[in-house]
Formats: C-alpha cells, sequence, structure tokens
C-alpha cells in the first residue's frame, strides 16, 4: 500500500475504533465537561448571543467553542454527544491538514502523523467537549494560510483561535515578530491585526475573562506582575518528552533548519540559563491548585523517581527541547512565544502543549520548518 492508502486506513481505525469504544460518543460528562456543558446550554436557546450572554458566563477561555456547541444543541437537541462530535470531527481535519502525504511515496508525513497522535491529550480533547480542539483547528488553518503566504485568511483564522482560546495570540504574536524582522511586513501587519483583537476582548470583558469568571478564581492570575516559571519549564520539558523524543525515534534524527546558534556557543548559554531557571523554579508541584500533579508525564515521574530526580528529568528534556530548537526560524520563536505566554497559566499541564507540538509536526512534515531567515548570525 502506497503512503496515502496507509494514513487514510490507519486514521479511520484510530477513529473508527475510538468512536465505538466510547459508545458513539455518548458516554457520561466527565472533569472540564461538567462545567463546560452546562455553559454551552446557556447558548442553545437564542442564536446569536446577546452581549450579556457574551460577558456574564462562569469561564475563564472567549467563548466561540461554547457558543458553537450551543447553536448544535439548538439545531439537533442532541445532548452532549453532538457537541463531541464537533471536536471529533475537527481533530481529523487537524490531523489531514498537519500530515497528509503530499505523494503516494512521501512516508514522512505518515510518520509525522503518527507523531502526533503518540501525544495522548491530541485524542483526549478529540472525544471530549472542551475547547482546546477547536482553538488548535484554527491555529493550524492560520499556519497554512502563513505558509501559503495569504495575509487575511491567516489573520481571520488567528483571531477565530483567539476567540476559543485567549493564549493561542502567542502564534500570530511570533509570527509577527519573525515577518517584521525577517521575512515579509504584509504578513506581519495581518499578523499583528490578529493579536491586536486580543484587546478587544479585554475591553469587552473589562479583563481577560468574563468577570464572574475572574472573581471566582483563588489564584491571582489576572494581576499583570503574577507568573509561574514553574509552568514554562515544565512546557519545555513536554515538548522535549512528546515531540523531540518521538521525532528522533521516528526519524532517527533530528531535522533542522534555520541558522544554527550552536555554533557561536549561544544554544549552551541558553542550556545553561535553563539550567538556572530549574533550580530557582523547580516544577514540583502546581502552584495552590487542588490537582497536585501536572499531567501524565509528571504522574509517570512521580511512579518511578523521587523528587529531585524527578526534576533533574523534566530538567534535562527542557535542555534537548532547547538544544533541538536553537535556530532563527519561525519555529523557534514559536516556541519562545509559547514558553512566555504560558508564565500567564495558573496550572502546569501537558495539555498546554498540544498546539505547539502540532505545530512542530505540521513543520516537520513539511520538510521540517519554515524556510530560514536571510540575515546572517555573526559570532
Amino acid at each position: 500500500m502506497n503512503a496515502r492508502s496507509v494514513y487514510l486506513v490507519g486514521v479511520l481505525l484510530v477513529y473508527g475504533g475510538l468512536w465505538f469504544s466510547l459508545d458513539g460518543l455518548s458516554f457520561e460528562t466527565s472533569k472540564d465537561e461538567e462545567h463546560f456543558w452546562p455553559t454551552s446550554q446557556l447558548f442553545s436557546h437564542t442564536f446569536p448571543p446577546s452581549l450579556e450572554q457574551l460577558r456574564s458566563y462562569n469561564e475563564l477561555n472567549t467563548p466561540l467553542p461554547f457558543v458553537v456547541f450551543g447553536l448544535v444543541e439548538k439545531i439537533f437537541d442532541g445532548g452532549i454527544a453532538y457537541g463531541r462530535h464537533v471536536n471529533f470531527l475537527l481533530s481529523i481535519l487537524v490531523l489531514l491538514m498537519v500530515a497528509w502525504p503530499r505523494a503516494n511515496d512521501d512516508w514522512q508525513r505518515v510518520r509525522s502523523g503518527a507523531g502526533l497522535l503518540l501525544f495522548p491529550y491530541f485524542l483526549g480533547v478529540s472525544v471530549h467537549l472542551y475547547t482546546d480542539m477547536m482553538a488548535l483547528f484554527f491555529v493550524i488553518a492560520g499556519l497554512s494560510f502563513h505558509r501559503r503566504e495569504r495575509p487575511i485568511e491567516m489573520a481571520i483564522s488567528f483571531v477565530l483561535a483567539i476567540a476559543c482560546r485567549q493564549y493561542m495570540l502567542s502564534f500570530p504574536a511570533a509570527i509577527f515578530i519573525y515577518e517584521f524582522i525577517w521575512g515579509q511586513r504584509r504578513l506581519a501587519w495581518a499578523a499583528l491585526m490578529a493579536v491586536s483583537s486580543i484587546v478587544g476582548w479585554v475591553l469587552f470583558f473589562g479583563g481577560l475573562a468574563p468577570p464572574v469568571a475572574v472573581a471566582a478564581q483563588t489564584l491571582p492570575t489576572a494581576s499583570v506582575l503574577t507568573v509561574f516559571p514553574a509552568h514554562s519549564l515544565y512546557f519545555l520539558a513536554c515538548v522535549g518528552a512528546y515531540y523531540v523524543m518521538p521525532e528522533y525515534v521516528l526519524f532517527q534524527r533530528w531535522q533542522q533548519s534555520g541558522h544554527g546558534l550552536e555554533k557561536h556557543g549561544f544554544a549552551w548559554i541558553l542550556v545553561a540559563l535553563v539550567a538556572v531557571l530549574f533550580l530557582t523554579f523547580p516544577p514540583i508541584q502546581n502552584v495552590d491548585y487542588s490537582i497536585p500533579t501536572m499531567g501524565f508525564l509528571d504522574r509517570g515521574l512521580r511512579a518511578l523517581l523521587s523528587t529531585p530526580w524527578r526534576i533533574v528529568v523534566l530538567a534535562l528534556l527542557a535542555m534537548v527541547t532547547v538544544l533541538r530548537f536553537a535556530r532563527v526560524n519561525l519555529v523557534g520563536v514559536l516556541l519562545l512565544a509559547n514558553s512566555v505566554i504560558l508564565l500567564k497559566s495558573h496550572i502546569g499541564w501537558d495539555k498546554y502543549a498540544l498546539a505547539m507540538i502540532a505545530t512542530l509536526w505540521l513543520c516537520h512534515g513539511r520538510d521540517s520548518a519554515v524556510p530560514p531567515v536571510t540575515t546572517k548570525v555573526t559570532s
């Protein structure tokens, strides 16, 4: 069988097996669905929703997924399973956008798709009424339009991504920085327009989220000065565990593009900085939160290692990530932007690496990355 046939059959087997094993996605609500579903039902009565509805719901992320889930419920009246099917179908589209083989002998993209499926949270959010998959879909669409140099479609996609989850602004922000300094200014301005949509949400909410949701928080995340470096460090470790290591296993090498900074020793300076940060802000547990662990990676390490050795392993994974992406290209800027924005994350969680990991497999499947910058890196 050729690459396209294998990929299509593989996707059908994975998703068909998942659908049947979960009883057509009609299982009981669990975890965040217990409040996401009631919020979605609030938007199922009228369409379009009123300004008051958009301003007063009790969730921290922007409302587009809840409006879509509510509209599906209004049209079909099928319960939570119908909303889950939205994410289920979107995840199939994401998988096809990330890694659909360009030709019958394009096995690199088949392996890239397998790499994305290895990230456990990808299929997890594909079958639950979560907001992550819709945001990821628009991010991947925006990156695809960026690669094809279609600024208007790119900007619209990223505006919609930010309307799903605020922290998706890291992607157009990174594109703006990269294109403004090293690339095409028309793409930079389009990305900046997408970034600026967060200002509209801040003005609309009077903050980063609806007032009711912000008031219910016990952590001072609304403060500009409050940051959680441990959560960014854990994010880098997750990228190392869920992307860098699988990439090496699947391809037996690191594919690199752009100008390698390690030739000038700068990469090792970054590694040393990461080591210092791990000593200063070790990701021992989520800060003042009801969930002490940070996700599957943290749980696995806790089961095998004592706390000091667990932190050593996380630090090594983060260092490997820094070495892998010490390049002057868009991928490096994207990784940096996501690390910075997760300083504001109220918890550390593997799931928050989903969009970045999908982006990395998208870039790998398309000859590893975006075109390198044209400027020279001097010693």
